[in-house]
């Protein structure tokens, strides 16, 4: 059992288009309130602080007041004044009883035009003069969303997209998309089926990016009930969506079942980006328990175990960098090489001495990016506290990947730190790898050429390292 996994679901939903600084995280979290409770309360229930659904009498404003003495606000076609009356009710409690008998009464074919009314209204400031006009907006609006979300998803989903025609290019076609894909997806937690057929009929034209977060929505809901038929549909999915749509369906599934997430991710072998999905399972558990976690992953099968022993390591490396430094040295090749990636970024200048005790697993280890990664990352943590002797060590490497990172590792700190400039510059024009050497002398002629652009000129025209082609490449970049 993986207890606690990635730290729970991170479930979608939106601010609404009245409060546009107000986090997404308070939407969501609401949603997810409803999701938990809908199934055992009303299919419309009252608004939290009034007395009930329906028109009954009950307790309405604090203090005692009664659901009959609330005031009524007329449905007619000015739906902004309607929700401007509302807003001049004073009293919470008040205010919301009468929203509440106000939602009751209006049809749900003008949801559409109450909505957008609302959005018209904020997009021309009438709530922002006065801090009490914009709080009594958000909760109003708040409630609006609830009632809808619990009554028709559908119709509330239906409401926000037409609100959103023609108006995909601006700032608040994206906060009513963000509402529409909340109520998405609390549609899909509680009809799946009806929500897979609104999706075929009226999502797939979305643009890409879009149609994948809607996608997410649904496969979230899917993958809880059925996880293999879930990700045979993400596969029916565009190509360039697979992905992400993958990433957050198993994410729900590693929260809800964590050893149904791991029988399936070991047994489904052209699951899309499985690999990364160990990584992430290890480090759910590394974040509270890394030793249990990289044993966890150096035994999953071969196909996953490096990316998952990577993802463990990351958080060992930060509890007890010693350990980690322990571990690597004693596992497998593939494992191995994972694990130096993560010494890499590990590495910072309290303690000299890891430096050099990752050179050593450097060079016991075979040929790999990771071995390349921290190559370059402990040579430059070496060239700031003493460059000749990191000079001397990378002058000592065999030609390869790594011996190129080593030098890149140097040549940037050697340029940056203004210890060594011109020994940088000389030592990046002799990488091997002619992409990785382009980019890392530009990188440090502009580096050099911010603090002392005559001396970056002068080696620029003069080294014998390079070829007229590098001069009138890096000349131009000498400029302060």
């Amino acid at each position: 059992m993986l207890p606690g996994l990635l730290g729970g679901l991170v479930l979608g939903g939106a601010c609404g288009w009245w409060l546009a600084h107000r986090l997404v995280e308070t939407e969501a979290s609401r949603l997810a309130r409803i999701m938990v409770d809908e199934a055992a309360g009303p299919r419309v229930p009252p608004i939290p602080g009034v007395g009930g659904a329906g028109g009954a009498s009950g307790t309405g404003a604090a203090g005692g007041g009664s659901w009959s003495a609330v005031p009524v606000i007329a449905v007619t076609d000015n739906l902004e004044t309607a929700f401007e009356e509302m807003l001049a009710i004073k009293d919470p409690a008040v205010r919301q009883a009468a929203l509440q008998k106000f939602l009751e009464k209006l049809p749900v074919e003008s949801w559409p035009g109450f909505l957008g009314a609302m959005k018209k209204m904020k997009d021309r400031g009438e709530f922002d003069d006065q801090s009490g006009s914009v709080l009594a907006a958000f909760g109003m609006m708040d409630s609006i969303f609830s009632y809808m979300l619990q009554r028709s998803p559908e119709d509330l989903l239906a409401g926000v997209m037409e609100t959103r025609t023609g108006m995909d290019q601006n700032h608040g076609s994206e906060r009513d998309h963000g509402v529409a894909m909340a109520a998405f997806r609390f549609w899909a937690g509680r009809d799946l089926p009806a929500a897979m057929v609104y999706f075929e009929k009226n999502l797939r034209s979305l643009p890409p990016a879009k149609q994948a977060e809607a996608a997410s929505r649904l496969a979230r809901e899917y993958v809880k009930q059925d996880p293999a038929a879930a990700f045979a549909w993400i596969k029916g999915l565009p190509k360039e969506n697979q992905s992400q749509v993958a990433h957050d369906a198993f994410q729900t599934l590693s929260h809800v079942d964590s050893e149904a997430a791991l029988r399936f991710l070991v047994n489904e072998k052209d699951l899309p980006d499985r690999d990364d999905f160990a990584e992430e399972m290890a480090k759910g558990l590394a974040a509270t328990k890394p030793e249990e976690a990289l044993a966890w992953a150096k035994g999953l099968p071969e196909d996953l175990s490096a990316r998952a022993v990577e993802g463990a390591m990351d958080h060992l490396v930060e509890k007890d960098f010693a350990l980690a430094l322990r571990e690597t040295a004693v596992l497998p090749p593939a494992q191995q090489d994972a694990a130096l990636s993560q010494l890499a970024d590990g590495l910072n200048d309290d303690d000299p001495a890891h430096v050099g005790q990752v050179l050593k697993l450097v060079e016991a280890t075979q040929e790999g990016p990771g071995r390349a990664e921290a190559a370059e990352s402990a040579v430059a943590k070496w060239t700031s506290q003493d460059p000749e002797a990191a000079s001397a060590w990378v002058a000592a490497q065999p030609d390869g990947p790594t011996r190129d990172a080593a030098i890149q590792g140097f040549g940037e700190m050697a340029v940056e730190s203004n210890k060594e400039p011109e020994a940088g510059m000389e030592w990046t024009a002799v990488i091997s790898n002619a992409a990785q050497r382009g980019n890392s002398l530009k990188n440090n002629v502009m580096n050099w050429a911010q603090f002392d652009p005559e001396a970056a000129r002068s080696w620029v025209q003069s080294s014998q390292r390079l070829s007229n082609a590098d001069r009138e490449t890096l000349l131009p970049l000498t400029q302060k």
